[in-house]
């Protein structure tokens, strides 16, 4: 396990108000990475809801060339928001991953190395799904992706961080700070589907918890209002997912 390294998600609606970046936030983001000891890699997510706005879109389109469509266009906007965000801070790159690359196993190497790389040399890496070249990405959520990148870099902690929740919560609205994996099934039937922009949902986010957590990953679910490291030290709401 790298000690030294977290991978960090990032939703949709975490940078996306109205169809347009909020750069308040995204420099936020950049600055507050940075300013951290471990090194992050970033899982980045809101191509499609940024292309919409660019194509003239009020509503999610159904049709898939449509969202590819959109996912192109939105896809240098959100790499541009980024590059923005993390000026003065640090150089990104930028990496975008089908399905096909991860049932590769030289691919699964390259991606190792090309990570390990980026990181070794002060490099920031922001991932996405490359939604333009295969439809199925676009029905995917990112939470997956990002629990499998932190198992492919030996990550020490996976960090989720969503817009509209300070993390998991109980059928009475109240937030759940500790989540045993052995539990897991349970708090299942209280999760709800994808937001406005997104693919995933909470759902999405436990079954991320599943994955990484038994690789002895630590993971944590919390609001991008709070500053990340008062999501990663516990001096904020959050919720925070355990092996026993």
């Amino acid at each position: 396990m790298n000690k030294n390294l977290q991978v960090i998600k990032i939703g949709s609606k975490c940078i996306i108000k109205n169809g347009n970046v909020d750069y308040g936030v995204v420099k936020r983001i950049g600055y507050e990475t940075t300013e951290l000891d471990e090194n992050s890699v970033l899982v980045v997510s809101g191509a499609i809801p940024l292309g919409m706005n660019l194509l003239g879109y009020k509503e999610r389109p159904k049709d898939k060339k449509a969202l590819q469509r959109c996912a192109c266009v939105g896809q240098k906007e959100l790499m541009q928001a980024y590059d923005i965000g993390f000026k003065g801070h640090a150089v990104t790159s930028q990496l975008l991953f089908t399905y096909h690359n991860f049932s590769n196993p030289e691919e699964e190497k390259n991606i190792e190395e090309r990570l390990k790389d980026d990181v070794e040399n002060g490099i920031v890496p922001l991932i996405n799904y490359n939604d333009g070249i295969d439809a199925r990405e676009i029905t995917q959520d990112n939470d997956n992706l990002a629990a499998q990148i932190a198992i492919y870099c030996g990550a020490k902690r996976l960090l989720i961080l969503t817009n509209d929740v300070d993390g998991l919560l109980d059928q009475d609205g109240r937030l759940i700070t500790e989540v045993k994996i052995r539990d897991i099934l349970r708090y299942k039937a209280l999760c709800s589907g994808a937001g406005e922009y997104g693919t995933g949902g909470m759902k999405t986010k436990l079954e991320a918890a599943e994955m990484v957590v038994p690789k002895g990953i630590e993971m944590i679910l919390g609001n991008v209002k709070y500053k990340i490291k008062n999501l990663i030290n516990g001096t904020c709401s959050r919720t925070v997912f355990y092996l026993k």
